[in-house]
């Protein structure tokens, strides 16, 4: 499909725009469940709050100080490493250049066929201890990661530290200078879109500005004063309902807010979120921000368009879309099928982005935006699937999956779920078990003897907050380890590449045997059992003393309709339980006798 080269911004859809009424914005978490059936199939939303929720700008402008980002915005779309000429010759797996060499990732020196040698430093990796792994040796010349990220390859280059003033002024006069001539009251949103998507495409200016990013609230502070407001983004991550409220350790852009301090064009590259977590960002003030939305759903078609677009620095860079670094035209990706929403951030509006949704955007000028994750149960097959892309691309993991999985379904952390989604957390809890019990089956079938066991809170734990020395998975209720390396630790996936010792040497380190894995689980199950049990009361009274129902019998005989459509109601509340069949017609057959009983109530 062909599109016209700025015709796709005028027919870009909208993302959807909510205006929650004062009541339903007591409960961020609630009206963002309330709201996702509409809003994830966009990827992106727009909430507008009530009129009178207006936060005052907590931070004093005039002594701020922060770090900046040149962005070129030029090269967003075609970097100098697109256009790299690849030579045909590289130098790997010669029994000369490997036979002093270990590889940097896991030290060992084993399996030298397949032992790869950076062209610039020399250093060894196995292919498939790389970041993200390889398949096979490359055919042109090869350079790791770190002499690539010397050469400032990928990213952006750091730039000076501003006062916001300073900033601001830099900004303005830039914003000035570009349109020079025009009345800048006068510029509109459409043209600052067209303007800079023609920087981006057509490189018709060279064109660098300063971008202050994922600033640390905690070091720079948040522009949301002490409110307790669950919208204020300080508490969101932890209020009722989110998933993150059972962690302890306040991560930074996931638990605590970061901020962002733009001018015009200041560019968020094509990403999707760690974990493929919801994301909420507030505009405290300034200019607008752009921004544009793939469900969740399409993030696979999104990926294949990307790399259909720019094979050639896919295939050199596979890892390139967890480096927050390319910004391809929508027009391109339209035309591949995908996709894309659109929505217009202004001051005081909230832009929710969904699980698994990639997204990018710039703004229009001078401006102040903060932004945080959260996760609510919903999101827990999102989570999983994101592991297991960690995995495949030996990316280390924001937090640890099975341990959320684990604290959520404690007594303590089931208070804060509701019953219909508890029922999803009890499902991911299953997972995880059957997942790490067939694992330790493998690894014991295949000789290991020596097994460690450590209780909760156990200090002589070795493997907590560890990370697989190959796939940086982070360890929580396994890990292998050898005699000839005792604090090398891998997942029980990379056993095999491990060492290349016999398996009498290694040590299986497990947090919580099979049958307090099991004990979880059933607790779990009970918990759900009796949650749905009072629910089933609570829903279903007691009967009414005799003589009121015949008054209450009497006047609705006329509407006998009605009466049964009221039962029916009280008893479709059950249906997400999977306990009751789904009641679609008014007069199930399953469930005839239950409404006669009923009716003589």
């Amino acid at each position: 499909m062909q599109v016209d080269k700025e015709s796709w911004i005028a027919s870009l859809p909208d993302a959807p725009v909510f205006h929650p009424s004062t009541e339903e914005f007591k409960d961020p978490i609630a009206y963002i469940q309330k709201i996702s059936i509409t809003a994830k199939s966009t990827g992106i939303c727009k909430i507008v709050p009530p009129a009178g929720w207006n936060p005052k700008f907590a931070l004093d402008l005039e002594t701020v100080k922060f770090p900046t980002r040149i962005q070129n915005i030029a090269n967003l779309q075609k970097k100098k490493m697109m256009n790299k000429n690849m030579p045909k010759n590289c130098r790997h797996n010669n029994k000369k250049n490997v036979e002093m060499i270990v590889c940097e990732v896991c030290e060992g020196g084993f399996h030298e066929e397949v032992m790869l040698l950076c062209d610039k430093c020399g250093k060894g990796n196995h292919i498939y201890c790389l970041t993200p792994p390889l398949t096979s040796v490359p055919k042109g010349n090869w350079i790791c990661l770190n002499c690539r990220q010397k050469n400032n390859e990928i990213g952006f280059e750091v730039g000076k530290i501003f006062p916001y003033p300073t900033f601001e002024k830099i900004g303005n006069y830039f914003k000035k200078c570009y349109f020079e001539g025009k009345d800048l009251k006068k510029v509109t949103i459409n043209d600052v879109e067209k303007h800079f998507w023609r920087i981006v495409e057509h490189r018709e200016r060279e064109v660098e500005v300063l971008y202050g990013n994922d600033l640390d609230t905690s070091t720079y502070g948040s522009g949301f004063s002490d409110s307790d407001s669950p919208w204020n983004l300080n508490n969101i991550a932890r209020v009722p309902g989110s998933l993150l409220s059972e962690m302890k350790e306040d991560i930074l852009g996931i638990i605590v807010p970061w901020l962002y301090f733009g001018m015009i064009f200041s560019s968020f590259c094509w990403h999707n979120e760690d974990h493929y977590m919801y994301s909420i960002a507030y505009h405290h003030f300034g200019s607008p921000k752009t921004w544009y939305g793939v469900p969740g759903n399409c993030a696979t078609e999104f990926e294949n368009a990307m790399k259909a677009i720019m094979p050639t620095v896919f295939e050199t860079y596979p890892d390139l879309l967890y480096q927050l670094a390319v910004m391809i035209s929508p027009r391109y990706l339209i035309q591949k099928g995908v996709p894309i929403y659109r929505a217009h951030q202004m001051p005081g509006e909230f832009i929710v982005t969904f699980p698994a949704a990639y997204h990018a955007g710039f703004s229009h000028g001078v401006n102040c935006t903060e932004a945080v994750n959260f996760a609510t149960a919903d999101w827990l097959q999102y989570g999983f699937e994101s592991v297991k892309r960690y995995r495949l691309f030996h990316r280390e993991p924001v937090f640890s999956h099975e341990e959320l999985i684990l604290k959520c379904s404690s007594p303590q952390g089931r208070k804060c779920i509701s019953t219909e989604l508890f029922k999803e957390l009890l499902s991911e809890l299953k997972r995880t078990r059957d997942t790490e019990v067939d694992s330790r089956k493998k690894i014991l079938s295949k000789g290991t003897p020596l097994i460690c066991y450590y209780k909760e809170n156990d200090k002589s734990n070795m493997f907590h907050n560890q990370h697989c020395k190959i796939c940086n998975s982070q360890l929580y209720l396994s890990a292998l380890t050898c005699d000839c390396s005792p604090t090398k630790l891998v997942c029980l996936d990379h056993a095999a590449q491990l060492c290349a010792c016999s398996t009498d040497a290694r040590c299986l380190h497990l947090y919580l045997t099979c049958e307090e894995l099991d004990e979880r689980v059933n607790e779990a199950s009970s918990f759900l059992s009796r949650s749905i049990q009072n629910l089933v009361t609570n829903t279903i009274p007691e009967t009414p003393p005799r003589k009121k129902m015949k008054f209450q019998i009497k006047k609705e005989e006329d509407d006998e309709g009605g009466d049964r459509d009221r039962y029916l109601t009280q008893m479709n509340q059950l249906r997400f339980i999977g306990e009751m069949p789904l009641m679609g017609n008014l007069y199930p057959q399953i469930n005839a006798h239950a409404w006669e009983n009923f009716k003589k109530k």
